[in-house]
């Protein structure tokens, strides 16, 4: 996508960070993935799908609970204004 190569050479080097970069990576075809109209540097858009089909479900077992954060309550304007409907 026309938009993901414009971010490569912008994330490539961050002025002012010297320790943040990324390095593109191109993906290769699995030999037993087909998918016909697809060009081949366009594989990588798939291998999400493609990693999943290839998880075994049975393996899972159950999944860990998430965490539970406290969120703070967010003071919004606002809840300090009168609209005129409520006069």
């Amino acid at each position: 996508m026309s938009y993901y190569q414009q971010l490569e050479p912008r994330l490539a080097s961050m002025p002012g960070c010297t320790w943040l970069k990324a390095e593109c990576w191109v993906m290769g075809v699995p030999d037993d993935l087909l998918a016909d109209g697809v060009a081949e540097d366009e594989y990588d858009r798939l291998s999400v799908a493609y990693g999943l089909s290839r998880l075994e479900v049975g393996k899972i077992v159950k999944a860990l609970p998430q965490p539970k954060l406290a969120t703070p309550p967010v003071n919004n304007w606002r809840d300090n204004y009168v609209d005129k409907d409520q006069c």
